[in-house]
């Protein structure tokens, strides 16, 4: 790395530590205008400081957020004791099904996978979740699940509230220590009724959805 590279770098942690002082999204705001301010002086170094953003912003939410409270829900999908929310998020996608014969040989609608954009409570796109499950986060984390638990949605027309636990993680970040995550206010996301041999082998994107929460142990 070039001296410049390294001034740069200290610049923007330089940046990040201010901003603890003040607002939680400051951080990355202060980079960018500091960047393009600058940007005559960093040359290809203003690229590096640009691709550092998502993930000072989200490291400065994990050491800088505020509590979120445990949603109500039922006690089947009830997260362990001493766990707390360190992510709320909002998904809307697809619940993809495939028409197949299932163990035994009745044709039915199987979940393939889903996928689904996650956003944040300014509606902004922080990550994604496709098949697995697994949870992708756009600072570079990411959290896969096994359902231990379930509750039927409020609306009969909307697919289940779940508990999962996580069994997998990659990268560093905001969902690295994720321990338990439920899916709850699902809307739709309910295969079709019917499944004949007219229809074996198709797919059906259904359209869904659903808060997904992610906890970690208690610090």
């Amino acid at each position: 790395m070039s001296v410049r590279s390294e001034n740069t770098t200290s610049c923007v942690y330089w940046f990040v530590w201010k901003s603890r002082k003040s607002d939680i999204l400051t951080a990355s705001h202060l980079v960018l205008k500091w960047s393009y301010v600058n940007v005559r002086h960093l040359d290809a170094d203003a690229e590096v400081v640009l691709r550092m953003i998502p993930k000072l912003e989200g490291r400065w939410r994990m050491y800088n957020r505020v509590p979120v409270p445990h949603p109500e829900v039922p006690d089947s999908i009830q997260v362990p004791a001493g766990e707390e929310v360190v992510l709320k998020v909002h998904a809307t996608g697809f619940q993809i099904y495939i028409c197949e014969p299932s163990a035994d040989q009745r044709l039915s609608w199987t979940l393939k996978r889903p996928e689904a954009k996650l956003l944040d409570v300014n509606e902004k796109p922080v990550g994604s979740h496709s098949a697995g499950p697994i949870w992708k986060h756009s600072d570079g984390s990411q959290v896969a699940g096994k359902i231990t638990g379930r509750a039927d949605a409020p609306d009969a027309g909307s697919i289940p509230w779940l508990l999962l636990s996580a069994n997998g993680h990659t990268g560093t970040g905001i969902l690295s220590r994720v321990t338990s995550i439920q899916r709850i206010h699902t809307s739709g996301g309910q295969p079709p009724v019917r499944c004949d041999e007219a229809k074996c082998g198709a797919e059906m994107r259904v359209p869904y959805s659903a808060d997904y929460y992610f906890y970690e142990p208690r610090r």
